[in-house]
């Protein structure tokens, strides 16, 4: 929104910012794509997404590896720090879990959009 934007300096979102990955509409987006293509329920297109972020998956040795490469930089924004345990970053094999991006997949699931 432009409320979240009027507060970076020069109106630009820092390229390491959570707000950098995602692009404003892109949820309008894969409903305007299931609509026309879509063969399963909406809801049901979010179950795996909310399955592994409740539940948790193993990292990857290459994940761990650039997790912990990148550490420093998660430290630089306090969301990234806080979902991606900046500081404490898993191991191989470690099971991660994101609680706040399975909310965030099911307030989705729910949502009826209207054109």
């Amino acid at each position: 929104s432009i409320d979240i934007l009027s507060r970076f300096s020069n109106l630009q979102i820092p390229e390491r910012s959570v707000h950098a990955i995602t692009t404003p509409g892109v949820v309008m987006g894969w409903w305007d794509l299931h609509q026309q293509y879509g063969k399963i329920d909406w809801a049901e297109l979010f179950s795996f997404g909310i399955e592994f972020a409740t539940q948790g998956f193993a990292v990857s040795k290459i994940s761990a590896r650039e997790w912990r490469l990148f550490d420093k930089v998660l430290h630089a924004d306090q969301t990234s720090a806080k979902t991606f345990r900046a500081g404490n970053t898993p191991a191989e094999g470690d099971i991660f879990i994101n609680l706040d991006l399975a909310g965030v997949f099911k307030n989705i699931q729910k949502f009826k959009f209207m054109r």
